[in-house]
């Protein structure tokens, strides 16, 4: 799929350095706490919100590569649906960081698992549509 879409090339090297984004921040996480550390701890911060962001490009890049596909292949799906997997994910962060910052963890996990199952239905709903007009579902 990277060679059909230069979206979909670009969402898998911002996986790829979203995943080793994570792994050095949690080095550095572990680092600062054994030696107790202030400015190690300082960088982890700033890591993991640069990483985050990298992941949050990367699925931009993935959802809009989708949707590029979508139009190219003619798949009978709506153009433009498969990008409300991006603004969900957005819109479900920011409220799931604000629901948790008043300490309320029970409603952040349920907000958070209803906006990961719409995600997947819409994910679901374009997988059929791609294997119908691929001819891989029968």
């Amino acid at each position: 799929m990277r060679k059909i879409s230069n979206k979909l090339k670009n969402a898998f090297i911002c996986y790829i350095a979203s995943i080793l984004g994570i792994i050095i921040t949690i080095v550095i996480a572990i680092v600062s706490i054994f030696n107790q550390v202030v400015i190690l701890a300082l960088l982890s911060m700033i890591t993991t919100f640069i990483f985050s962001v990298i992941g949050l490009m990367a699925e931009y890049y993935f959802v809009w590569g989708l949707d590029e596909i979508a139009v190219l292949r003619n798949y009978d799906y709506p153009k433009g649906k498969i990008r409300l997997i991006f603004f969900i994910s957005l819109i479900s962060g920011i409220i799931v960081s604000s629901v948790l910052a008043s300490n309320a963890l029970i409603p952040a996990i349920v907000i958070g698992a209803i906006c990961s199952i719409i995600s997947l239905w819409i994910l679901y709903d374009y997988l059929q549509a791609a294997g119908k007009s691929e001819n891989i579902i029968q």
